[in-house]
């Protein structure tokens, strides 16, 4: 999962607004506009697809059930 860091200006400097992404065998932080944006819209788009809280333990205990 990305992790989204937002780091204020100090004074008129602009923020600074990192994405930090974790793979098997690299770690990068991307600083670049657009690819944070990117990441940031695909974050949105995986969030709105995913269960709640309650479908999700329900959704879990229903596999669960099927797979004994």
């Amino acid at each position: 999962l990305p992790i989204f860091i937002h780091v204020p200006g100090p004074g008129v400097a602009n923020p600074l607004d990192f994405v930090y992404v974790e793979q098997y065998d690299d770690a990068r932080y991307l600083d670049e506009h657009d690819r944070v944006e990117a990441y940031e819209q695909l974050w949105g788009y995986i969030q709105a697809a995913a269960l709640g809280p309650v479908d999700s333990v329900e959704f879990i205990g229903k596999v669960t059930e099927e797979n004994r």
